[in-house]
């Protein structure tokens, strides 16, 4: 009896400990100079996505794929060297005379090496640089990947800081409207007003207490977007260590948009698609004939016990006279894939020259929001400041101040908003010219 209570003590142990291991979050491996239990900015929020992220992983393994089928093609053109080991037996009955037939099985064994080269055959050469351009249009892929999560990452990021501050906005909300509140009454005791004042001003910290307190769930709720796009559980602890700032403003349009053009991934992986399928073209065509193989190969080897070697060439001319139109329809698709592939390339080019001009022009805007939601800012504050010192001299009323004081957040709002919008779209115009760079952190 003791000894069942112990294996049931042990085994309850085991699951408490068990369920303690299943309960740690799975961070994967992180760089080197990142510390989560530290404030990261960008760049550092960046460099774990791109050492955690999924599918990153999966597009180099993709690239990884690539590069093989690149060394089979070149290993047909390779020598080749081959261990050998065959036994045959064979026997049989005559069924008359002067068959020729032997009923004595005869057994015949063969052990050797085998040295095989194909020296020359139409069209692999053609077929070994089109896979050659596969390959650089798989790592192109890999680069596009790249450049969809540094965008997806600065984003999420941005978002948090916008939420983060909009944090800041409702906190002042509170402090202002408990302030009011504690200048309200102190008039009220004072008997400088009626008791009633308190009312909208205690209406007025209410709802900015539930501000603060939505405020503080959308910013968790942000943070693990962030951390889900960085290829993070959300269990991990994660704080942000940046501010919405204002970077420089890009160079001129056409600049950028020739940039893309010689730049943008997804424009380099169409261009490898194309030259691998005029690569391919000319296989098809070839493969009209005629058809031309030269090859040699030498063996050394022991049959039944009797060593010996040899070696043999051969030169070989074929030309298909009917195939039913095989060949040609081959070929015949061979150029309408190359079609295909130059028109994909001519629409990425287009699409990619709409997203940079729209991405500029929303650089712009958002630019120019920045200054006007400043001065915005500026009007509201000093109207606030104003509100309250004539509610203070007795001359404004508890709804000027309250109305004052809600143009005032929103205008710390909106001027969170347009840094949030400035950012974006400048992340944006740089994934749209090319690969992101993430600027420098600031305060």
């Amino acid at each position: 009896m003791a000894n069942m209570r112990i294996t049931a003590w042990f085994a309850s142990l085991l699951l408490i400990l068990g369920g303690a291991v299943l309960a740690q979050p799975d961070v994967p491996p992180l760089p080197a100079d990142v510390d989560l239990s530290q404030p990261l900015t960008l760049e550092a929020c960046v460099q774990v996505a791109l050492a955690a992220n999924p599918q990153l992983a999966v597009a180099g393994e993709q690239v990884r794929q690539a590069r093989n089928s690149v060394t089979q093609a070149r290993a047909q053109g390779l020598p080749q060297l081959s261990a050998i080991g065959q036994v045959s037996a064979s026997g049989g009955r005559p069924f008359g005379a002067g068959s020729g037939l032997s009923s004595t099985p005869s057994t015949t064994s063969q052990v050797g090496v085998r040295l095989y080269e194909s020296f020359f055959e139409s069209g692999r050469a053609q077929q070994i640089r089109a896979t050659e351009a596969q390959v650089a249009g798989q790592r192109h892929a890999l680069m596009d990947t790249r450049r969809s999560l540094i965008l997806a990452v600065a984003q999420d990021y941005y978002v948090a800081l916008a939420a983060q501050e909009l944090v800041g906005v409702a906190d002042r909300a509170v402090q202002a409207s408990t302030q009011h509140l504690e200048a309200a009454e102190a008039r009220i005791a004072a008997g400088a007003t009626a008791p009633a004042d308190r009312y909208p001003f205690d209406v007025e910290l209410q709802q900015a207490v539930v501000s603060l307190i939505q405020a503080r769930n959308q910013a968790r709720v942000t943070l693990n977007f962030l951390k889900q796009t960085m290829g993070l559980p959300a269990e991990s602890p994660l704080q942000l260590a940046d501010r919405l700032s204002r970077p420089p403003l890009p160079g001129d349009l056409e600049t950028l948009r020739h940039q893309a053009y010689l730049q943008r991934p997804d424009i380099l992986r169409q261009k490898a698609l194309v030259e691998a399928a005029r690569l391919q073209r000319e296989v098809a065509r070839l493969q009209q004939g005629p058809l031309i193989s030269v090859s040699a190969s030498n063996s050394l080897g022991f049959t039944n016990g009797r060593g010996g070697d040899g070696w043999e060439g051969q030169i070989g001319v074929s030309l298909p006279l009917f195939d039913s139109g095989a060949s040609r329809a081959a070929a015949d698709s061979a150029d309408a894939a190359l079609r295909i592939a130059t028109e994909n390339l001519r629409q990425i080019e287009l699409a990619a020259s709409r997203e940079v001009e729209n991405s500029y022009l929303d650089v712009m805007a958002s630019h120019a929001q920045i200054d006007a939601a400043q001065t915005a800012l500026r009007a509201a504050q000093v109207n606030a400041e104003a509100a309250q010192e004539r509610y203070q001299a007795g001359v404004g009323t508890v709804l000027d101040v309250t109305d004052a004081e809600q143009r005032l957040r929103r205008a710390e709002s909106d001027l969170v908003a347009a840094f949030y919008n400035y950012n974006t779209s400048l992340i944006a115009l740089q994934a749209a010219v090319g690969v992101p760079e993430i600027p420098a952190a600031t305060s």
